[in-house]
């Protein structure tokens, strides 16, 4: 039925264009030109419609990247624009909180439209181009590859020296991004370049991710659950965070419970603060290399759930940053590697004595004791 209603309307327009091609044509007494003119007539309508399917799909085609762009904008919404603890997955659609990282490290000054235009090229890159990319990088887990990609952007603004994000921009940091194939950096360009849409002087970009399609919201929803933080909101500089933490650890115990009294544990807040901040800022990277799915929030749970351990099976009263470096000896949350290196930092950083590091001992130099044996008399052996 619908499909008739639009042949009608193109037919129509098709016989008006065609008694218009013959009254503004004056030489009609000439049989040959009415003929011709006749066939022309005969012509235009099939024309028209093409012409008219041509625009009606350019027109759906833009439409559909306005609606993508829009879905994708409130997926990030839902996501929580600053969300500080997720784990980068499939269907992850924002990833301001490292353009925020890379904004304070590189002392950028970009537009709101300029970060969430690159907020659209990490989102492409990570939905479309991750398993490529990869491939030639085994190993690697999302968030490597994110973290490579907003390193080149940083230096390339550094660089640039001056705020903007165009066309020309694209290719010059995509040039840069040395881990990704030529072929790979071409296809990029061109999908971001042709799902690039405009409301006004705002521009956004479509992008149809090709894991989970945007557009099917009971898909895509589901996906997105699984990259859920286990705690909205957690922000490993808060040490309100932690006392939630330790309050809910306390709340569930029925292990610690045998070997003492966690409740009555006193924490120095500010250095547990401190402690695992440089644990999670500075060695990010090796814990994501180690395990890609471990979030802060899992991490920080681990760790001071051990450290109850460690305090009241050695009968100590208090958590402070000598308890929390010997929690690290026993804790198997991360490698023994790390964790020695975890500890090296902590202890430069919080400017600990060296002779507090669990992995490091110093015993004091002993004199060697020296058995002297009495020499043989040669007589006596006689």
């Amino acid at each position: 039925m619908e499909d008739d209603k639009i042949m009608q309307i193109i037919s129509s327009f098709g016989l008006s264009f065609g008694v218009f091609t013959i009254l503004g044509i004056p030489f009609l007494n000439d049989v040959v030109s009415f003929l011709a003119i006749g066939g022309a007539s005969v012509v235009a309508t099939p024309v028209v419609y093409f012409g008219f399917k041509k625009i009606n799909e350019r027109w759906w085609e833009k439409e559909e990247k306005r609606l993508r762009s829009v879905r994708q904008t409130f997926a990030m919404m839902a996501e929580d624009r600053y969300e500080k603890d997720k784990i980068i997955g499939k269907t992850t659609t924002n990833f301001y909180s490292k353009l925020e990282d890379m904004k304070k490290e590189f002392n950028l000054s970009l537009e709101a439209n300029d970060f969430d235009q690159i907020n659209d090229l990490l989102y492409l890159i990570n939905a479309n181009y991750y398993e490529k990319i990869v491939s030639l990088m085994p190993g690697y887990c999302r968030e490597e590859i994110i973290d490579k990609v907003v390193n080149q952007i940083g230096l390339y603004f550094v660089g640039k020296g001056q705020s903007g994000f165009h066309r020309k921009d694209l290719l010059n940091i995509l040039n840069n991004c040395y881990f990704i194939k030529d072929e790979i950096k071409k296809e990029i360009y061109d999908e971001f370049i042709s799902s690039e849409v405009s409301f006004g002087k705002w521009i956004s970009h479509g992008i149809r991710n090709r894991n989970v399609d945007i557009m099917d919201e009971d898909a895509f929803y589901a996906e997105k659950k699984k990259e859920l933080p286990p705690m909205p909101g957690f922000d490993i500089e808060s040490t309100e965070n932690y006392k939630k933490i330790i309050q809910g650890i306390i709340s569930m115990d029925t292990y610690l419970g045998q070997f003492g009294d966690i409740s009555q544990l006193e924490w120095d807040m500010d250095a547990l603060q401190e402690f695992l901040s440089i644990m999670l800022k500075d060695h990010r990277s090796e814990i994501v290399a180690y395990n890609s799915q471990l979030s802060n929030f899992d991490i920080a749970c681990s760790f001071i759930h051990n450290a109850m351990c460690y305090a009241v099976v050695n009968n100590k009263t208090e958590v402070g940053p000598r308890e929390m470096l010997h929690t690290l000896k026993n804790w198997e949350k991360l490698p023994f590697q790390l964790r020695c290196d975890v500890a090296t930092t902590v202890v430069e950083k919080m400017s600990l004595e060296r002779n507090n590091h669990p992995f490091y001992h110093n015993p004091a130099k002993k004199k060697a004791k020296i058995i002297s044996f009495n020499k043989l008399n040669n007589d006596e052996n006689k």
